[in-house]
């Protein structure tokens, strides 16, 4: 297993009103199939709407964090308009001895 790094941005400027519309969808998905997710959290302008998503996959491969994406109700409806997904190797941190 290795961490993965999901990163997505949103159609500038933000997707709030899309986002919201499908809110309970997106969490349902995210709790119902949580078993490779470490960490997730949202990306906030100065405003407090949400522009992104970062989530932390422990997965064996890029395209097991893909196939998770490709079912996500955000992906799906097009609230992204990049994402990422990069092996991520963490170092430092308070978090750091948890994983390892």
């Amino acid at each position: 297993m290795a961490l993965y790094l999901m990163i997505g941005f949103d159609r500038h400027p933000h997707q709030m009103a899309l986002r919201d519309s499908i809110r309970q969808q997106h969490r349902d998905y995210v709790l119902a199939n949580n078993s490779k997710i470490r960490m997730a959290g949202a990306m906030m302008d100065d405003n407090g709407n949400q522009y992104g998503t970062m989530i932390v996959f422990d997965a064996e491969s890029a395209d097991e964090v893909w196939n998770w994406i490709r079912k996500e109700p955000f992906y799906c409806a097009g609230v992204y308009e990049t994402m990422a997904v990069r092996k991520w190797n963490l170092v430092i941190g308070a978090i750091a001895e948890v994983v390892k």
